[in-house]
């Protein structure tokens, strides 16, 4: 997990071309599964290029994640930053219609998102910057295929990251999120070769617990023949332990492989003329799975 003015992940909602808005947290709503339109690392969650899910808001989603029958404007997505514990920094940037999504995601949920197909270009916001004080953390370019970004810097728990666009088709936000707690205790734990997870029974996940302004989001995905074979997002209380049910997992393929990757996330967001964005920051765990 993710969108406007002011979604390791920040989201936030863009006002207008000049005119900046402001933001406000919430660390008890769960991010969405990420669309993958635009995606700016080849092997970390979220992959773009095949539709694969993030944490943040995605399409095409089935599950029990509830609706919003509310008024949005026309764009929704999300920001986020995230790191690892080698230490690996890095970001997923994804903008797209409002509404994309069959199964927005409400905090304790899960949803399966199926292979995606081929789409055309996603909305922009030109040049998205973030820094840390003085300090810039990264500059986002944008580009013909989508974002880009070269060295993200490090940033420590507790700092407040500072998200800001020169905007286009989505308009110039800003906004503002703390860094979390690293994520640790996760079980089942990371090993030297795959964790055998069992599609018929549910699959609890867990991890030291932290705290009640930050959120936990759950992202297996399952892969065949290298290609995306589908994705299941949940997110959670951030209380130590979550459980995705036999029902979601029904959706993959045993003989599968995949990927588990467990996110810690604080979250900003904002609302404002044309889009809603989601700006997110936190740390996540990652393992690789096969399915029984």
């Amino acid at each position: 997990m993710r969108l406007g003015c002011g979604w390791l992940v920040v989201v936030v909602v863009a006002c207008g071309l000049v005119t900046a808005c402001g933001s406000g947290s919430n660390g008890n709503s769960g991010p969405e599964a990420g669309a993958g339109d635009s995606d700016s690392a080849a092997d970390s969650p979220g992959e773009g290029g095949s539709g694969e899910a993030g944490p943040g808001p995605n399409e095409g989603g089935t599950g029990d994640g509830g609706s919003d029958s509310g008024t949005h404007p026309p764009y929704q997505g999300f920001v986020l930053l995230y790191s690892d514990a080698t230490p690996f920094y890095s970001l997923t940037v994804s903008f797209y219609p409002y509404g994309s999504s069959s199964c927005p995601m409400a905090l304790g949920s899960c949803c399966y998102y199926p292979p995606a197909s081929a789409s055309g270009p996603s909305p922009t916001t030109g040049t998205i910057s973030v820094v840390d004080g003085t300090s810039a953390i990264v500059t986002i370019q944008e580009t013909d295929a989508g974002y880009s970004y070269n060295n993200v810097a490090a940033w420590m728990p507790g700092d407040t990251l500072a998200f800001s666009s020169v905007g286009d088709v989505v308009h110039a936000f800003n906004g503002s999120v703390k860094a979390p707690q690293p994520l640790l205790g996760v079980s089942p734990p990371p090993a030297a070769t795959p964790t055998m997870i069992p599609i018929s029974s549910n699959l609890v996940i867990g991890w030291s617990a932290g705290s009640s302004s930050t959120l936990v989001a759950v992202e297996l995905s399952s892969m065949k023949n290298g290609m995306s074979d589908g994705t299941i997002m949940c997110t959670f209380t951030d209380t130590g332990s979550g459980s995705v049910p036999a029902s979601a997992l029904a959706h993959l393929t045993a003989g599968d492989t995949g990927s588990l990757y467990v996110f810690r996330l604080s979250r900003s967001t904002a609302t404002c003329n044309n889009t809603d964005v989601t700006v997110e920051v936190g740390s996540v765990v990652g393992q690789s799975v096969a399915f029984q």
